[in-house]
């Protein structure tokens, strides 16, 4: 005969359930900020592109201005003399450097941007996943916790109260409390009692102790006073 079900917890399954909840919440919560982020990013790197393409021609437009510069002073006559063209020089070489500066940044930012792409890529599988086990295997999940524990509450409810134990009673106690009431070990039950007149029964006893017994109570019998001769 198969036993009951031993229900410790109702409350176990409720908590696992609140728990599941506040795991799919936080999920969702970091998916949404990762696409948040991604996008960001994606922003961006093209917002950066585009800035260093348009400062590429605008400081090649300066270092035009600055060489257009240096070969003006250079032809200038001073009293017959050169003229010094170390300012030109300088703002020339500045020029030269700020729009290699530029030039390294696009590169930089066209390499860093299919770089990103293909980590998103990488990204985007497990975390598609992910999301999908939040609106398919999660509501199933809910569910099957919420009949799990319908049943277990239904099945508490129908069920008989175990009768309880004396606390008092302990197990030498219970031993000895069988044994006085016959119920040990060895126990055989008693004769039932002989009910009827004395005559019936002093005749039961007779026939329990024999021939020799009947004759010895009739020589008796003989001499006891006042009886017949």
């Amino acid at each position: 005969m198969s036993s009951g079900a031993r229900v410790h917890d109702l409350e176990a399954l409720t908590r696992i359930r609140e728990a599941l909840c506040v795991f799919g919440a936080d999920v969702r919560e970091a998916l949404t900020a990762a696409d948040a982020d991604i996008q960001r990013m994606t922003d961006w790197l093209h917002e950066e592109l585009n800035w260093w393409q348009k400062e590429v021609h605008r400081r090649q437009d300066l270092l035009g201005q600055a060489r257009n510069a240096l070969n003006h002073r250079k032809l200038e006559r001073i009293f017959g003399r050169k003229p010094d063209i170390t300012e030109e020089e300088k703002a020339y070489r500045r020029a030269k450097v700020r729009l290699e500066q530029a030039e390294h940044k696009v590169e930089r930012i066209r390499k860093a941007i299919p770089e990103f792409q293909r980590a998103v890529m990488l990204y985007q599988g497990p975390a598609r996943q992910l999301a999908a086990y939040l609106d398919t295997q999660m509501p199933r999940s809910l569910h099957w916790l919420d009949a799990r524990s319908s049943a277990l509450e239904e099945y508490v409810r129908l069920a008989p109260p175990s009768p309880p134990f004396p606390a008092s009673l302990g197990a030498g106690d219970e031993t000895q409390a069988e044994v006085g009431s016959g119920r040990g070990d060895g126990y055989e039950p008693s004769a039932p009692l002989e009910t009827g007149t004395d005559g019936e029964q002093a005749g039961r006893t007779d026939r329990d102790q024999g021939p020799e017994a009947v004759g010895e109570r009739t020589d008796e019998s003989e001499h006891e006073p006042g009886a017949n001769p």
